[in-house]
């Protein structure tokens, strides 16, 4: 092939994949519309900022509006009693949450957490296979860090409760505390952004990226040309600086790296199954970078979906296990999906539904080397919900035959509570 033949395809690829995107937005936009009538039909209850926003910012002309109009309508929403809310008891003056020996049962159990976790000195973390600092919804941490600068204040305790660490040179000592516990400390950030008109500082460098129609989540198959490069081994890059600056483990690609969706309408893009080669092309890029330095790559699964449903939004869990993942994690949140923000779809999102949907997913992965883990519900200060602790058990006890470890979701409160513990490790 020539050279003006292989310039002439790489347009016409081009040209196709913005024909894609813009598609996929004049659907969304009437697909939002709809969405927004049932839910106003159904009244206010289970609103919440993220589902209100991400619906509107689906509809261009209603982003701004839905900005301004969420303080009035938070005031006017009632008060649900699905999940538990306020305080650090369950409203009778007990400790809320499971005692941290009772979610750490087994040899793979992995936190989310972030800085907010940990207190200081770091207490024995017995149990504990390994931790992702986790920066969800504005990775601006992730996008921009360039070099370490030990003074530097780290954007990543969004969920508290502790605030023992706060500097570059802070993140740096924790992460050699947990690895002297045999702990391996990954990095993760969500393919997320929300914002109504100007584009936050953190994407000002990155104008390929933008939402996909009806979704938070950042379209991936861009060319970033400031930096020379596909997303992909932009990600691929940054996590070389971010080990070498912390001595990471390894990298978990958080909300929105697994085939195309859209949390306020589940529904929306059950038609990009032919997206899978190009969703499986990104994991390989983003592996052979990540393992190259002998880390480990960990991600989300597709919305708690069962196999056959996220292969309709674009993803094939065995194929990206075949091109490099090493940990999946089904998304199981009977109670803050099942009971909460979808409880209008429970019958997709309850305990029952991600029983099937896991098993479904355990089947696809047989025979690789990817370990399949489950989300378990704990609390999340940040998004307002706590699950209770007697469903948790129940959701343990469902799944734990099933998959091959346990990932704690937020674990942040759990690993506080670890303060009064013996055997303490100073950094």
């Amino acid at each position: 092939m020539s050279d003006s033949d292989r310039a002439a395809h790489r347009w016409r690829r081009a040209g196709a994949w913005r024909r894609h995107a813009a598609n996929l937005r004049r659907r969304a936009a009437l697909y939002q519309v709809k969405d927004l009538i049932d839910w106003l039909r159904e009244g206010m209850a289970g609103l919440t900022r993220r589902r209100f926003l991400t619906t509107l910012t689906g509809v261009p002309a209603l982003g701004a509006l839905g900005a301004l109009a969420w303080p009035l309508l938070r005031g006017l929403r009632p008060m649900d009693g699905n999940l538990g809310s306020g305080g650090r008891d369950g409203g009778d003056g007990r400790p809320f949450g499971l005692p941290y020996g009772e979610v750490m049962s087994g040899d793979q159990v992995w936190a989310c957490t972030d800085l907010g976790a940990f207190p200081r000195p770091l207490p024995s973390l017995r149990g504990l296979a390994g931790v992702v600092v986790m920066e969800d919804r504005e990775p601006e941490f992730f996008f921009t860090f360039r070099r370490y600068r030990p003074d530097a204040t780290v954007p990543l305790n969004r969920h508290g409760p502790l605030a023992a660490w706060s500097t570059q040179r802070d993140l740096r000592g924790l992460v050699r505390a947990l690895q002297r516990q045999g702990i391996r400390v990954a990095v993760g950030f969500w393919n997320y952004a929300v914002y109504a008109g100007t584009r936050p500082a953190w994407l000002q460098d990155f104008p390929e990226l933008h939402p996909l129609p009806g979704s938070s989540d950042l379209y991936p198959f861009v060319r970033l040309h400031r930096f020379g490069m596909d997303y992909a081994e932009f990600i691929g890059r940054q996590y070389a600086r971010l080990r070498d600056a912390f001595g990471f483990d390894g990298l978990m690609l958080g909300d929105g790296f697994s085939g195309f969706r859209s949390f306020a309408s589940p529904d929306l893009y059950q038609d990009q199954h032919l997206m899978i080669p190009r969703w499986t092309g990104f994991y390989r890029t983003v592996a052979r970078q990540v393992q190259g330095a002998g880390g480990v790559l960990l991600a989300y699964d597709c919305m708690g979906f069962p196999y056959e449903e996220a292969r309709l939004h674009g993803v094939d869990y065995a194929e990206v296990a075949a091109v490099g993942l090493d940990y999946l994690v089904y998304q199981s949140y009977p109670q803050a999906w099942g009971e909460y923000w979808l409880r209008d779809r429970a019958e997709r999102f309850d305990l029952a539904a991600c029983d099937r949907n896991l098993r479904s997913v355990r089947r696809a992965l047989h025979g690789s080397a990817c370990r399949l883990i489950y989300s378990v519900e704990l609390e999340d200060s940040v998004e307002g919900w706590r699950a209770d602790p007697d469903k948790t058990r129940r959701q343990m006890a469902a799944h734990d035959p099933v998959a091959g470890g346990r990932f704690l979701v937020w674990a942040n409160d759990v690993l506080a509570r670890r303060a009064a513990a013996s055997g303490r490790i100073v950094p």
